[in-house]
């Protein structure tokens, strides 16, 4: 969105592609109201999980219609558009959040509840994965806290400690600091698919689908990397809402 509306003001060189139609409401990504007032995040991107989402919460039969035959990137219209998703939003407002949620994780389907920072730092699926830590603060005593959220085996993740102390590295902040050694020229490789960079000569597969994946190997390309993105035969799913981000998706940089 940013991106785009840098476009409008014409920052932007080159400008993006210009759109064919209005984006209107983003269907596979809503943000609902449940019956009990709890907000959902919905997140059931693909075209197949989309339709298995219209058809647990009752509008399997929007298919039938014309209008709503392409659910849920293929509808021409934007008024269309705007009509299905508050078919959505009335239908999920029908369950509360745990009812739904007992629904989601039986049928494969994936969306969860809207949290403050601190009621993040509780979700099971974050402790589960090591994300939190406890530190021992001098100051202010034990504290909760973000920890490593990727898990490198070569190159450890740095845990967190307690904050220092004030003006505890003034001395060595303001010692003399060696001079900046000039960093060599890396050439390109033989067939010109990677380019000058730190990752010069590496090459890299990247299976992930959608946005935040593609895009991480994107900045390894930028990097000097030889990034070779491999899809299923009917493509990625997110390149229908390419918006300003068609960079995610270049094979072969």
């Amino acid at each position: 969105s940013g991106l785009r509306r840098q476009n409008e003001l014409g920052e932007l060189d080159p400008p993006l592609p210009s759109a064919a139609r209005r984006a209107g409401p983003f269907l596979p990504y809503l943000v609902c109201r449940c019956r009990d007032g709890q907000w959902m995040q919905i997140t059931n991107n693909t075209a197949r999980l989309f339709r298995h989402w219209m058809e647990v919460i009752g509008l399997g039969h929007i298919y039938a219609d014309p209008r709503f035959k392409g659910a849920p990137s293929a509808i021409p219209e934007h008024q269309d558009r705007v009509d299905l998703a508050y078919l959505i939003l009335d239908a999920m407002a029908a369950r509360t959040f745990d009812e739904w949620l007992d629904i989601f994780l039986r049928e494969g389907l994936t969306g969860d509840r809207f949290l403050t920072t601190q009621q993040a730092l509780d979700h099971p699926q974050v402790i589960h994965n090591g994300s939190v830590i406890d530190v021992e603060d001098p100051e202010v005593g034990p504290t909760r806290q973000l920890g490593p959220t990727i898990r490198f085996a070569d190159s450890p993740s740095v845990t967190p400690t307690a904050a220092p102390r004030l003006d505890a590295d003034r001395d060595a902040l303001l010692g003399t600091q060696p001079a900046p050694r000039a960093l060599p020229e890396l050439p390109l490789e033989p067939d010109g698919t990677s380019g000058p960079g730190p990752l010069a000569g590496m090459l890299v597969l990247d299976f992930a689908t959608w946005l935040a994946g593609p895009f991480g190997t994107s900045l390894l390309a930028d990097m000097g990397a030889r990034v070779i993105k491999v899809e299923s035969p009917t493509g990625d799913d997110a390149r229908l809402f390419l918006g300003g981000r068609a960079r995610t998706f270049q094979i072969g940089r």
